[in-house]
């Protein structure tokens, strides 16, 4: 795929969003994290910068590479994917020392996707508790109707993170480890 069909599919995005909703959006992430790829990335960097968008999904805590292993692309190819174009901080590829772009630096989820409970989002938050960390949790709720069920077989644990969101125990351990949600528009 072009640069330029990767851009021009960015811009469409944004102006449909913007379009629709009156407003651009706290922040840029992707679908399994496809704006990670470094070629994508700087494509989505000029387009947030752009619009004056400040805010993007990174992650410190899990290098770039093992996103895209952790979904079945060999390691050797996705290392070739970064090699010499990421630095490696800590043993991970990184960019943070090559965007201005805020993000939080930390990234919970990626390993509960679908088994999402009480227990779960406890275990992964606690070892932040006291830190001045912000940290993304991911989660990929929904409610599922007829139509949909045609279309995905990935419904179900949508269902099931969506019934954990609401389960109180989440308020609970939100106020046992004082931890705050705040939005993308609140990174510095």
């Amino acid at each position: 795929m072009s640069s330029s069909h990767i851009a021009a599919e960015f811009e469409a995005q944004i102006g449909a969003f913007r379009d629709k909703l009156g407003f651009y959006p706290s922040h840029s992430d992707s679908h399994k994290h496809v704006h990670m790829l470094p070629q994508i990335f700087e494509i989505v960097s000029r387009g947030l910068e752009k619009h004056k968008i400040k805010a993007v999904r990174l992650t410190e805590n899990i290098s770039a590479d093992e996103l895209f292993t952790s979904q079945g692309v060999p390691p050797e190819k996705a290392a070739r994917c970064f090699e010499g174009r990421l630095a490696k901080t800590g043993g991970f590829y990184s960019y943070a020392a090559s965007t201005a772009l805020s993000y939080p630096r930390t990234f919970l989820g990626t390993y509960s996707v679908g088994s999402l409970c009480a227990e779960t989002f406890e275990k992964e938050i606690s070892g932040y508790a006291g830190s001045d960390a912000v940290c993304e949790y991911m989660t990929h709720p929904g409610v599922c109707d007829d139509e949909l069920k045609k279309l995905s077989s990935l419904l179900a644990p949508r269902e099931a993170e969506f019934n954990a969101l609401k389960d109180p125990r989440l308020t609970q351990i939100l106020k046992k480890y004082n931890i705050q949600p705040v939005s993308f528009h609140d990174l510095k």
